[in-house]
């Protein structure tokens, strides 16, 4: 780890993505640049998430170029008399990858899962008439590093 807690390592990393509850996605359409905080799951080197079939999200992940998306695990506010001396502690990872919609069903079935396991575990019933219109996406992760400050 650098002095800065800038880290390649793949634990620290996964660490990171198997504990954050949030990404934030940033996309470049011909509008521009932008961000969307999203629910997503990690498992096996991939980020999965979902979304409707429209819209701007949509046309910009299913446009074939690659997108970032950073992911905070841990954070902690630490205060201090003088305002300069404020700061934090936190663990948080950048990845870049090449979205993919995922046509297949039962491997949008399993995605659609690995983003609830997310959150918490069980044996996961989607409604067949969801999971028809749901979008779903795979992101092999290509390079990432983290971030850790005590």
């Amino acid at each position: 780890m650098s002095r800065k807690g800038l880290s390649k390592d793949w634990g620290v990393i996964e660490q990171i993505f198997r504990e954050g509850e949030i990404l934030t996605l940033s996309l470049s359409d011909g509008k521009g640049a932008y961000g969307v905080p999203l629910n997503y799951g990690y498992s096996d080197g991939k980020i999965y998430i979902h979304s409707s079939g429209r819209g701007r999200k949509y046309e910009a992940l299913t446009q074939g170029t690659e997108v970032c998306f950073s992911i905070v695990s841990t954070f902690a506010l630490k205060t201090h008399e003088k305002p300069c001396k404020w700061g934090s502690s936190f663990m948080s990872a950048v990845g870049f990858g090449q979205p993919r919609l995922i046509d297949d069903e039962k491997e949008k079935l399993n995605a659609l899962s690995v983003i609830m396991d997310q959150y918490g575990e069980g044996k996961w019933d989607f409604d067949p008439a969801g999971v028809k219109i749901a979008a779903v996406f795979e992101i092999p992760v290509d390079r990432a590093t983290a971030r850790v400050r005590d």
